[in-house]
């Protein structure tokens, strides 16, 4: 067991696996994604963002920081239809 990691006693998969790299976007592309997303009627994260071959979360928060930036107050989701 001489070089294995503590890593591999826990998931061997996993501690194999590289680290994902972290991608570095341009203000111009974070800022069509954002607008994109808020100009689409009915639109999810998840679709907006597997459209553009991005993470959803990483879409969300961009999203959330550029309202934040903008002074929108989020708002309630209605319950019900």
């Amino acid at each position: 067991m001489g070089d294995t990691l503590i890593l591999d006693l826990l998931d061997p998969e996993e501690a194999r696996t590289p680290p994902i790299a972290m991608k570095d976007y341009s203000d111009e592309f974070r800022a069509n994604t954002v607008a994109l997303y808020e100009s689409t009627l009915g639109a999810t994260y998840k679709d907006i963002a597997a459209d553009l071959g991005i993470n959803r979360a990483t879409l969300r928060e961009w999203v959330l920081r550029d309202r934040e930036r903008r002074g929108v107050v989020p708002t309630v989701p209605r319950s019900g239809g």
